[in-house]
């Protein structure tokens, strides 16, 4: 099998067409953002701890289409807020975390006050999510399709 394109079978030009121009800055601007949850489940840290992890689709504006996810731990510093947090989704029973999210054949949108942070680099931090009864734009499309 081979994983590397030789230089001349052209294949390499053809996937590396839009490296140059790419912007290597991948932060949503701090702000407002209406989204719609793509998926949540139960995940594992890099360290190994239990945790579950949503992720989230801007729908409006400059940044559609963009992804932004956030990791709640299970530790017992963090339980309290992972379950305040979970909560507010509609996520109250452990069993519930174990079955698909959002529930299959329902959309559920959020509004998204993202926040950057800096340390050694830039990166987006979701500070707060509230779950929309109605989403109060349009369905996007491509959202109807997934």
């Amino acid at each position: 099998m081979k994983l590397i394109p030789s230089e001349d079978d052209g294949a390499a030009d053809s996937s590396l067409h839009g490296y140059d121009a790419a912007d290597a800055h991948i932060s949503i601007p701090p702000s407002l953002y209406f989204a719609r949850i793509v998926s949540g489940r139960m995940t594992k840290t890099s360290r190994g701890e239990d945790g579950y992890k949503l992720t989230f689709e801007v729908v409006e504006g400059q940044y559609r289409g963009r992804r932004i996810s956030r990791t709640w731990l299970f530790s017992e510093r963090a339980i309290r807020f992972t379950k305040r947090d979970l909560c507010d989704l509609g996520l109250n029973h452990s069993k519930q975390l174990r079955e698909p999210y959002p529930p299959i054949g329902r959309e559920l949108y959020v509004t998204l006050n993202i926040g950057l942070k800096i340390g050694d680099e830039f990166f987006n931090i979701i500070e707060e999510i509230k779950l929309l009864d109605d989403y109060p734009g349009e369905v996007p499309v491509d959202a109807e399709e997934e």
